[in-house]
């Protein structure tokens, strides 16, 4: 296989596109990826309030409270 030391500039040129394509794609799976990582996160977050919370009402039992019923 005989190799051609010159570049010509449509070699060139088709090098730099596909380098520019592929910096692109590789940018927008970046950018996908930080957003599927955020909103897990947030996601994750509301969780553990809404467990937190879960827990709050168990222990004090306001789940079972009813509407005009007052503490003594």
């Amino acid at each position: 296989m005989n190799i051609d030391p010159a570049i010509t500039i449509d070699m060139a040129l088709n090098t730099g596109l596909a380098l520019l394509g592929y910096l692109y794609i590789m940018f927008c799976s970046g950018r996908w990826l930080v957003t599927v990582v955020q909103k897990w996160n947030k996601r994750r977050k509301q969780e553990q309030r809404q467990k937190a919370m879960d827990a709050f009402f168990e222990a004090f039992g306001i789940d079972s409270m009813e509407p005009g019923i007052q503490l003594a």
